[in-house]
């Protein structure tokens, strides 16, 4: 009887560390395969679309804050400004978007100029897909159909669509302008409009 009960607690001594074994190996796969997901989802990904270096950073402590509106419409379609443009991970490019609303935030770390070539620069980037950095007088993104016309506030834009400055008073109330709370000058609401007719 001592021999069979010596057996059987021999047994459940085995059982348990093989169970305690079965356990470690799943632990170990487990934090593997979290390790590894992880590395892939916040790993830098390459892009289509190379941003030149004062771009290709993230801002964290603005230098000014301007909100510019922007509007798209090709062949009668409104083109809606993507949410996130810019926001990648806990990265925010120095111009980025933060709802469909087509709200540019200009957000820099530096006190430089930014342009509406720059914002499409980095919208493509965010895509990983080059026509969202064409812009020209016959071509809005991927669509070569006609006549691309600009207007700021109303008025029509005649120079190089995608060397419009940014300005760095573009706010409204709504959308308020970093030069409003420093006493600079106030802030005035900027909207572009780009419209591409066959």
């Amino acid at each position: 009887m001592a021999q069979t009960r010596k057996k059987a607690i021999m047994q459940q001594v085995q059982r348990q560390r093989r169970n305690r074994t079965i356990a470690s190996i799943t632990v170990a796969v487990v934090l593997v395969a979290v390790i590894v997901t992880a590395a892939a989802f916040l790993a830098p990904k390459s892009s289509l679309v190379t941003l030149p270096g004062y771009l290709d950073q993230c801002a964290s402590s603005a230098s000014y804050h301007a909100h510019v509106h922007l509007a798209i419409s090709v062949s009668g379609s409104a083109v809606t400004v993507d949410a996130g443009i810019g926001l990648q991970g806990g990265c925010n490019r120095p111009l980025h978007t933060h709802a469909t609303d087509g709200v540019i935030h200009v957000e820099p770390n530096e006190n430089r100029d930014y342009t509406l070539g720059d914002f499409l620069l980095i919208w493509g980037n965010w895509k990983n897909d080059p026509q969202y950095t064409i812009l020209n007088s016959t071509q809005v993104f991927n669509n070569p159909h006609g006549t691309v016309k600009m207007t700021v506030n109303g008025n029509p834009f005649s120079g190089d669509m995608k060397s419009y400055q940014l300005p760095k008073i573009a706010g409204d109330p709504a959308e308020p302008c970093s030069a409003n709370s420093t006493g600079g000058p106030p802030c005035v609401r900027t909207d572009v409009v780009i419209t591409e007719t066959p």
